[in-house]
């Protein structure tokens, strides 16, 4: 019968290891948020009646996909985006501004979540304005082309 040997212990493999759960961990973590979002815009598409929509959201959200893509954002960094003098920017300040809501985050933030009740939005260009989570008390919020 042959004894196996352990390895000695090393320090770099082990932070290596560590480093390597965390980046696992961390992308889990965000798969599920992103998860708990579209079970959560599915329950509220099931339960809920559509609210009446301002035709200034389908603007926002054209505008938000122009200038932040398909990444996942909050409306503090959507004014932020929108400050800008390149291209995107003056358009989605503009559209900020159509909603009446483009001086502040939190007052957008709240008009977004009034909008959109935990469901996603789909507008007419055919992109959905989807709640991915929360990050922090803010809600973050995600632009998909359907």
């Amino acid at each position: 019968m042959e004894l196996k040997t352990r390895l000695p212990y090393s320090p770099q493999k082990h932070a290596a290891a560590l480093a390597d759960w965390t980046a696992l961990l961390q992308q889990m973590n965000i798969e599920m948020s992103q998860l708990r979002g579209d079970v959560h815009r599915l329950l509220a598409l099931h339960q809920s009646k559509p609210p009446a929509q301002d035709p200034a959201l389908d603007d926002l959200i054209d505008a938000a996909f122009e200038a932040m893509g398909g990444t996942t954002w909050v409306t503090g960094e959507l004014l932020g985006r929108a400050l800008r003098v390149d291209a995107p920017g003056p358009a989605l300040l503009q559209a900020c501004a159509a909603t009446g809501k483009a001086t502040n985050a939190r007052a957008l933030g709240r008009y977004l979540a009034a909008q959109v009740p935990g469901a996603g939005h789909l507008t007419a260009s055919g992109r959905e304005l989807r709640r991915s989570g929360k990050c922090g008390t803010l809600l973050a919020w995600h632009i998909v082309e359907v």
